[in-house]
């Protein structure tokens, strides 16, 4: 990743990452919001940006998943005990999360997939 990314770019695409906002890439890169906008037209620029998006979904599927044992412990004691609501909902939470980043993991595969082999074509 970041073969053909410059390394002001690649401070943009942190930022980016950890942001979701393309001023605060810019700052963060010390350039124009509209030089960080014509990056996001760039083919190695939007797949550097891609892989850094899977690789925080992947650590993010991650957190959740070490979160799997104590969202179990919550549920499998709410069934006896009333009065642990939050607990529970926390652990619906948790599990929607792990349920939705998995699938939003899937897609982006399948796509990236689909594309490599359009490339290809």
């Amino acid at each position: 990743m970041g073969e053909n990314v410059t390394p002001k770019q690649m401070v943009a695409l942190a930022a980016l990452v950890s942001s979701g906002s393309v001023q605060e890439a810019a700052k963060a890169a010390g350039v124009a919001t509209k030089t960080v906008h014509a990056w996001l037209n760039q083919p190695a620029f939007k797949s550097a940006l891609r892989q850094m998006e899977l690789d925080a979904l992947e650590s993010f599927s991650r957190s959740l998943v070490a979160l799997a044992e104590l969202t179990a412990t919550a549920i499998r004691d709410g069934l006896t005990d009333e009065s642990i609501t939050v607990r529970l909902r926390a652990a619906g939470m948790v599990l929607d999360g792990i349920l939705r980043t998995r699938e939003l993991l899937t897609l982006e595969q399948r796509v990236a997939e689909l594309e490599a082999a359009h490339e290809t074509d």
